[in-house]
């Protein structure tokens, strides 16, 4: 499962208590992303009311120097991409969780069966032995 937040710099003194408050915001986006999707769906807002960008770290660079209030995006994504920039990640925090998204695995639509099999096995044995939990608590916060 993936948490989609939306963050705010810890300079920033601004919350967001209530989802109707979004459009009080300047909300960065990932242009495309699902975020936008959930934004739209649960905050009533418009494509128009995000300030898009092509790459997260666009965002969260935005965000530590307040040409944004809010960037909505995942905390992994916060953390890694403030490494990226060279900024710190506790200067940042979740303020509204979104949403949590399952992943999948997407194949080519000609990808034979077997080689999908072969995966689906190992994915599975992967679970039964407690790596995909393991993975998870280590990186997928």
């Amino acid at each position: 499962m993936k948490n989609f937040h939306l963050s705010r710099s810890s300079i920033c003194s601004r919350f967001l208590i209530f989802k109707e408050d979004a459009r009080k915001y300047k909300i960065g986006t990932l242009r495309g992303d699902v975020v936008e999707e959930l934004l739209i769906k649960k905050a009533g807002m418009k494509l128009s009311d995000f300030d898009q960008v092509a790459r997260n770290i666009q965002n969260t660079q935005k965000l530590s120097v307040g040409r944004i209030d809010l960037a909505a995006q995942s905390k992994d994504t916060t953390i890694n991409t403030c490494t990226e920039a060279g900024l710190n990640p506790d200067d940042f925090e979740p303020v509204f969780s979104l949403d949590k998204q399952s992943m999948y695995y997407a194949f080519h639509k000609e990808t034979s069966d077997a080689i999908i099999a072969a995966f689906q096995k190992a994915f599975d044995d992967l679970k039964k032995e407690g790596k995909v939990s393991e993975i998870f608590r280590n990186y997928g916060k």
